[in-house]
């Protein structure tokens, strides 16, 4: 048993239960799944595949968790960063890390655009709440992807 089927698990027993409630977003645990799977199957229209890396720069919601399963049932590497870093740390942690994709919080928009001409491996900026101007929107990013379970 790994995480992806402690989610599946909770599905299958509690489909229409609570599974996250963030601010005004309530998620049940299908939804959630279903979420993820959007997420999961992104990864790989993106390139992505085991032991790649993606980052995110945000304030604690459920996207954490989004994106802590959908890493799980894919075996890309979720990266957290932590927003109270300063721009030297987060360069070092997304460079080190070889992240290929850097998810974000509008409010860190002006902080990416400082790091960005830093960041070694990036290729792709997505923002999680709007989209801003070139940048894809995590929400446009699911709409696009099919909610079956990912082939690994």
């Amino acid at each position: 048993m790994n995480l992806a089927d402690v989610l599946l698990n909770s599905v299958r027993r509690y489909p229409e239960k609570l599974a996250f409630i963030c601010e005004d977003i309530r998620l049940t645990y299908k939804t959630f799944n279903e979420r993820v799977n959007r997420l999961a199957n992104s990864f790989r229209v993106l390139g992505l595949g085991r032991e790649n890396h993606i980052a995110l720069l945000s304030r604690n919601c459920h996207l954490h968790s989004e994106m802590f399963f959908a890493a799980a049932k894919t075996g890309v590497v979720f990266i957290p960063l932590n927003y109270r870093l300063s721009p030297r740390e987060l360069i070092y942690i997304i460079n080190d890390s070889e992240s290929r994709i850097l998810f974000f919080a509008k409010e860190y928009l002006t902080l990416v655009r400082t790091i960005q001409k830093d960041l070694k491996g990036l290729s792709i900026y997505i923002c999680t709440d709007d989209k801003i101007n070139e940048i894809l929107s995590y929400e446009q990013l699911l709409t696009k992807a099919d909610t079956s379970e990912p082939l690994l």
